[in-house]
């Protein structure tokens, strides 16, 4: 079977991108690196080693839905999706199942950001932190989510 062009662009986008982010580089040194114009004075492995060290799991959202007992059915409402708990489960490492590809820090999904927040806050008493570290977004963000609908923390 060959493999989809599709999927190792997208596969060497996200490797882009995870370098980019991971060294504070910009599109433009790594082509001048990839030219010879800009020479790098740290040896390759120095540079794998520590691109290692400061790097880490990304569990998958299906799988941090199942292991803090979130409700399918909430999901599937926030969604519009009809999955059950033996499809969320037997798709949980999967990054082509389509939970597990949102990014909510995105513009785009703003809407599901918004909802999962509220639900995560108000049905499964998540504080703004565990939000944020669930979504992978920044608390600040969260915070913001709270401010804008003039959420009461104290219910």
């Amino acid at each position: 079977m060959q493999p989809n062009p599709t999927d190792q662009i997208y596969d060497s986008s996200l490797l882009l991108g995870a370098l980019l982010r991971i060294t504070g580089m910009t599109i433009t040194e790594i082509q001048w690196i990839l030219q010879g114009s800009l020479i790098l004075d740290t040896l390759p492995s120095t540079v794998r080693a520590t691109i290692l060290e400061k790097s880490e799991y990304r569990t998958s959202f299906c799988r941090k839905v199942l292991s803090k007992n979130i409700d399918v059915k909430d999901l599937n409402k926030i969604f519009g999706t009809n999955y059950d708990l033996q499809m969320l489960s037997s798709n949980s490492d999967s990054p082509n199942f389509p939970l597990n590809l949102y990014n909510f820090s995105l513009k785009d999904n703003q809407k599901y950001r918004k909802e999962l927040c509220l639900l995560l806050k108000t049905k499964y008493n998540f504080s703004n932190n565990e939000i944020a570290r669930f979504l992978e977004i920044a608390p600040s963000t969260v915070s913001k989510i709270f401010d804008e609908t003039k959420f009461d923390e104290t219910k």
